[in-house]
């Protein structure tokens, strides 16, 4: 009965449940974190300021140059005046050629001006998407006066009001049978996918279904699962009312029909082929 009766095979996943439109908000350059203006689950506009750094080389440099650039202005200034009282055409040329000198020094200051502040500009971080902070928990907490580096994740916006899915951590070593379930659906039925069963953490009753719509290419260490891949599966937020970034889902895969003994044992086989079988 084991190697002849059918039955459903399907393979479990731990995972979360996510707005599907969501973006991380980077430091653009170095910096320490002087202001954190939103809160945890804030809402938030596209381009609102969320917080304000402090870069004190940055700073030092524009006043430096800024000094540079007046200086060399008021210096053309003077030498504006003078050439409009001189007599001599010694005198005049030699002025003429120092005044534009100071005008190449001027222009050449006013470019690197312009460009430390736009650098300047970038110390006030703003958010990529209209939507929620959904990380970290205590936003203020974490960030304010904390030193940071460019390219590194201050906080998560998501668009709660956009499409949801779940982010599924599927043990490496099943992603096999994934594939070839794929494959298999698809060439009978194009553009169709694998359906996924979930329940969520807080409604354990409730069974809800979905449907893989993406799966990473590489593979990632998450802690006691070892070597996992995403799989992201688009679900109905009708589904749920109560729908909070981050809830906790346990997943199955539907990969098929398989004789009873393998959905019952695949592990214990799948182990036996690998660490056994294969020292052989």
């Amino acid at each position: 009965m084991l190697c002849l009766w059918p039955a459903n095979f399907t393979l479990e996943g731990d995972g979360t449940l996510q707005p599907a439109e969501k973006r991380d908000v980077f430091a653009p350059i170095d910096g320490t974190i002087t202001d954190v203006e939103v809160a945890h689950s804030d809402m938030v506009d596209e381009g609102q300021e969320v917080a304000k750094m402090r870069n004190t080389e940055l700073q030092v440099t524009y006043e430096k140059a800024l000094g540079e650039f007046q200086a060399t202005a008021a210096q053309m200034f003077s030498k504006q005046r003078q050439l409009s009282d001189i007599k001599k055409h010694d005198d005049y040329i030699r002025l003429s050629s120092e005044l534009d000198e100071l005008k190449k020094q001027n222009e050449g200051l006013g470019l690197q001006l312009a460009l430390l502040k736009e650098k300047r500009e970038l110390l006030k971080i703003n958010s990529p998407i209209k939507g929620q902070v959904i990380t970290p928990f205590k936003v203020r907490d974490t960030l304010l006066s904390r030193t940071v580096r460019a390219g590194q994740v201050l906080m998560t916006v998501a668009d709660p009001d956009k499409d949801w899915e779940l982010e599924i951590e599927m043990p490496d070593h099943r992603m096999g049978h994934i594939a070839e379930a794929r494959e298999a659906l698809q060439a009978k039925e194009p553009g169709k996918d694998l359906e996924v069963t979930y329940i969520l953490n807080n409604q354990p009753g409730r069974k809800l279904k979905g449907v893989i719509k993406d799966i990473h290419m590489s593979a990632e260490v998450h802690g006691e699962q070892g070597n996992t891949v995403m799989i992201l599966v688009a679900v109905n937020k009708d589904d749920f009312t109560d729908r909070r970034p981050g809830e906790g889902v346990k997943a199955r895969v539907s990969c098929g029909r398989a004789s009873l003994g393998y959905v019952l044992f695949h592990d214990v086989i799948e182990f036996i082929q690998t660490k056994v079988l294969f020292r052989l």
